[in-house]
């Protein structure tokens, strides 16, 4: 039987017949593939792309529909501010640091308008407020507002702020439900937050941009106390004022200016966090200009040679520089060369962040100061008065003690290898005081006070603040020359 199945399987018939069965199984194959792929004569087959677990993705659905929650919440608050000049008087505004991010047509118009946006923030029954930045309306002629669905309403400024860039902007409606935008807490920011940028950029009205908290506490232009929010969510020209909301549909920032070697976004903007500014709106909308504490002092950053210098570890604080006569700093026992550590026990990071700490406090009231004075952390009770004016603030200056800043040798302007390393220099005086009037002049090096030496900036101060004496005999080094110099301290 072996045998038998065994020939069976190797003769020629059988081997036919399997080839025969191969090609009928491959014929069957491919006609049902053909069949498949074809179509009826007349109908194409119509192709649809199949559904992606990316284009699903909850995650990012979810944060698209947070973007158009807040868009909707919050756009209607939104405003064009224009703003007109006479072109006769435009001339010196147009040197603000923030001009190029406002939205500015040609000089020679005889009026000239101007775009920027605002926010509306609050209202006093048929009076409505918005914020928006002091370079776009804080000095012009004549304000007009135009809300998100095309109403308009002629502005009047309320009141502003040039320290900080805010202005708040009034105007009148008897609609009751225009809605309002919420302040949150710029604190809780964080980097890496998401954020949206809305204004009216190149006069593109009520557009909507998204980016990142990309940086916190930056520093901003010249003679701005505040600090600065940085994102890259695109900010251009016309944005000035708008808000920078977060996720929770919540103002957190006011748009300001940019960073950009073109005139346009490059992924570089920067807002006032809008903590900065609350108490600047609330004393704006209640009194019409922004109350400051003061204390009477001139300060600066503590840089890394004068923390040598003077002993000084920490790399937070700053350093008061200058006493004005009379002032509560002077009253309360605070001293030249005195580095402000903490107030109320928050820390203080630099001298800008002391302008505004001090500046948010109360005229009348009193802080616990922690100071490091000749070497030693003390605790001191200051007093705070109420700022002046710009101006009567410039009178005062000619009261200021010592009425110099000085800088260590090695951090000078007349460091020469011809000069001993001993002494300090004066790095610049203030017009007016004794120590200008007696004809010191910056690059002096003070060798000696009283006929002690001066070593270092922390001997500097210790001379400089004995309250027992009031002439001061400074020998100096001019030029490689010694020289004395008498000042009174009044």
């Amino acid at each position: 039987m072996r045998f038998i199945m065994k020939r069976l399987f190797y003769s020629r018939n059988f081997l036919i017949i399997n080839i025969a069965l191969v090609g009928i199984l491959i014929g069957f194959t491919l006609s049902t593939v053909v069949f498949s792929c074809s179509s009826p004569p007349g109908r194409k087959r119509v192709v649809y792309a199949q559904d992606s677990s990316l284009a699903s993705s909850s995650d990012f659905r979810a944060l698209q529909s947070s973007f158009r929650a807040v868009a909707t919440e919050v756009l209607p608050s939104v405003t064009e501010v224009h703003v007109f000049q006479d072109g006769e008087n435009s001339g010196g505004r147009r040197q603000s640091p923030f001009r190029f991010f406002f939205d500015n047509p040609p000089d020679d118009h005889p009026e000239i308008p101007s775009l920027g946006s605002g926010v509306i923030i609050a209202k006093e029954e048929n009076v409505y407020y918005l914020i928006t930045n002091d370079h776009v309306a804080g000095d012009v002629d004549k304000i007009l507002i135009v809300l998100n669905d095309g109403t308009e309403y002629e502005g009047a400024l309320k009141g502003r702020d040039p320290r900080k860039d805010i202005a708040v902007v009034s105007f009148t409606s008897n609609n009751p439900f225009i809605p309002l935008a919420r302040l949150g807490d710029s604190d809780n920011l964080l980097v890496g937050d998401w954020v949206l940028a809305m204004g009216n950029p190149f006069g593109f009205t009520a557009t909507v941009t998204a980016g990142i908290v990309s940086a916190k506490g930056r520093t901003g232009p010249q003679n701005n106390i505040s600090d600065f929010i940085q994102t890259d969510a695109s900010i251009n020209q016309g944005n000035s004022g708008g808000p920078l909301i977060n996720l929770d549909g919540e103002v957190v920032g006011i748009n300001t200016w940019i960073t950009t070697p073109t005139g346009i976004n490059v992924g570089l903007a920067f807002a006032i966090p809008v903590n900065n500014v609350k108490k600047v709106i609330d004393d704006i909308i209640e009194y019409g200009n922004a109350r400051y504490g003061w204390l009477g002092v001139e300060i600066g950053d503590v840089t890394t040679v004068e923390r040598a210098s003077i002993g000084y570890q920490q790399k937070q604080g700053a350093m008061i520089h200058q006493i004005f006569k009379d002032s509560p700093a002077e009253k309360s026992g605070l001293l030249p060369g005195d580095i402000v550590i903490s107030i109320n026990g928050e820390e203080i990071s630099d001298y800008r962040h002391l302008s505004r700490v001090v500046g948010d406090l109360p005229a009348g009231s009193t802080s616990v100061f922690l100071l490091f004075r000749s070497g030693s952390m003390i605790e001191l009770e200051v007093s705070i008065g109420n700022r002046g004016s710009d101006t009567e603030i410039e009178e005062s200056y000619r009261w200021m003690w010592p009425g110099m800043t000085v800088v260590p040798m090695m951090d000078g302007v007349s460091n020469r290898d011809t000069v001993d390393t001993d002494g300090v220099i004066i790095r610049d005086l203030r017009p007016g005081t004794e120590a200008h009037l007696s004809g010191m002049k910056p690059g002096d090096v003070i060798l000696e006070i009283n006929g002690q030496k001066v070593k270092n900036l922390l001997e500097f101060y210790k001379l400089l603040n004995d309250t027992e004496i009031r002439d001061f005999d400074f020998l100096l080094n001019r030029s490689g020359d010694e020289i004395t110099i008498g000042i009174i301290k009044r």
